[in-house]
């Protein structure tokens, strides 16, 4: 009895571990880059549009690259601002449906939209949920297929929701606030993503 269950048990790991092979999808290696025109020491966020251009955020710019690494533009000042340039290292960027580029800078506490070309368009960093409002360190952002935009406000343990004019929406956050391990609460949430439409 002992042997035949010494047995089963091996096959049902042989068959557990041929279905776990056959599961694992394949990537294949397409090409990488670096320019000349721009060197990286901390890039922190990525995005890529739908006409496949790359974006990437960090040191203190956002860089547009084709496919192929060929260098497009790159952003570094925000015009309407106490400090023209942008200030953070650290940043996450998100690109909606008809190229606008939304970026987060965590040490300047703000996010920045700029248009498909790079030029400034607006930026928030408050608003009125009740009482005045602001961002402690944004992190990750993201954009839904209405071009509503979600923040992580990480210093603050929460999202945050406005639409593409950064008008405020809702606020996802532990009752009371602050950080929490229960489920549904935030500890200096870092990223997020959407998908299918309007799952978080």
């Amino acid at each position: 009895m002992k042997k035949s269950l010494i047995i089963i048990f091996n096959l049902i790991l042989f068959f557990s571990l041929v279905t776990f092979a056959q599961a694992v999808e394949e990537y294949e290696f397409l090409r990488k880059w670096s320019t000349t025109k721009d060197t990286w020491q901390n890039p922190t966020g990525v995005a890529v549009d739908k006409n496949g251009y790359v974006y990437v955020a960090g040191d203190r710019k956002i860089v547009k690259y084709a496919q192929d690494g060929t260098y497009v533009f790159h952003i570094e000042n925000i015009p309407d601002s106490g400090n023209p340039f942008i200030s953070s290292h650290e940043m996450k960027v998100a690109v909606d449906d008809s190229g606008n580029i939304y970026v987060s800078l965590w040490e300047d506490n703000m996010v920045v939209k700029f248009d498909p070309q790079g030029d400034y368009v607006t930026k928030w960093d408050s608003w009125v949920d009740v009482t005045l409002q602001s961002f402690s360190e944004t992190s990750g952002i993201a954009i839904d297929d209405s071009d509503n935009v979600y923040v992580c406000d990480a210093g603050n343990h929460r999202i945050v929701k406005f639409d593409s004019s950064g008008n405020y929406l809702a606020t996802w956050e532990r009752t009371g606030g602050g950080g929490g391990s229960e489920d549904g609460d935030f500890n200096w949430p870092r990223d997020i993503a959407i998908f299918d439409s309007s799952n978080i």
